[in-house]
């Protein structure tokens, strides 16, 4: 008797930044959270689409600061309930002890995906703040790093808005 073996369809493993679905935001309103000292409430547009999004940022950021500013968000990200207020994305800023940089771009338009050396967001799956914080991606200042590659929008370095060494989260 012959068996045959079957080909195992063998799919190579994405790279893990492939599922995090990076976007240029633009923030259109801001204000504080009435619940919290740390939090601020964000409108944004992603071109087509206008999202909420609760970020712990009021120790570092006024409102004002905030209005007309192009962020980069995790687009995918699970909504979650913060206090009472719904929050669909995550804005992305560089951290180090007590300073804060929102990564941030400025010539690009809301809802440009962001890229990695030519890694882009693959499909459509819904990423767990859990999966995300496994990511490395770190601000050198100038440059927003993932594995040593620059994270662009069309051609344009995404940069934190301060001078912040340090991981982004």
């Amino acid at each position: 008797m012959i068996t045959e073996i079957p080909f195992l369809d063998v799919k190579e493993k994405p790279d893990p930044i492939e599922l995090v679905e990076l976007k240029v935001a633009k923030v259109e309103k801001a204000f504080e959270h009435p619940n919290s000292d740390k939090l601020m409430v964000l409108s944004v547009s992603l071109g087509k689409e206008i999202r909420q999004i609760v970020a712990g940022i009021r120790n570092y950021y006024s409102p004002k600061e905030l209005i007309g500013k192009n962020i980069i968000i995790i687009a995918n990200l699970k909504p979650a309930i913060i206090r009472g207020y719904k929050s669909n994305g995550m804005l992305l800023a560089a951290v180090a002890k007590d300073k804060m940089g929102l990564l941030t771009i400025f010539k690009a338009s809301p809802g440009d995906p962001v890229e990695i050396n030519g890694l882009t967001y693959k499909g459509s799956y819904e990423l767990s703040i859990n999966e995300f914080k496994k990511i490395s991606i770190v601000s050198e200042g100038e440059k927003i790093l993932y594995k040593g590659k620059i994270l662009k929008v069309k051609g344009e370095k995404v940069k934190a808005d301060r001078n912040v060494k340090g991981k982004v989260s």
